[in-house]
């Protein structure tokens, strides 16, 4: 149609879900926080003055929180000496039920 923008055609041909660069920024500094990049890092990437500002960018997943505060357990366990893991007594457990 004469004086209508391709973009507008194109548009309307493509059913789904509409994104904009700044949507693309946040799943892209969210992929890379969820897979080990330190925020203050993605912060510097992004531009931002205020790691603040990165964190709300940052979708967080339940499967990622735990994800990753497994691994830091695992890390930690590598690090330390072995015979501070033990198996928990009866009483202990008692105690903390």
């Amino acid at each position: 149609m004469p004086g209508q923008r391709a973009d507008h055609h194109i548009g309307h041909a493509l059913k789904g879900p509409k994104f904009t660069p700044h949507d693309f920024r946040r799943i892209f500094i969210t992929e890379l926080v969820n897979s080990g990049l330190p925020i203050h890092i993605g912060a510097a990437l992004l531009g931002h003055l205020n790691v603040q500002t990165t964190r709300g960018y940052v979708a967080v997943f339940d499967e990622d929180v735990i994800r990753h505060y497994q691994e830091h357990l695992e890390h930690r366990r590598q690090i330390r000496p072995t015979d501070e893991y033990r198996d928990t007594t009866s009483d202990e457990w008692a105690e903390f039920e």
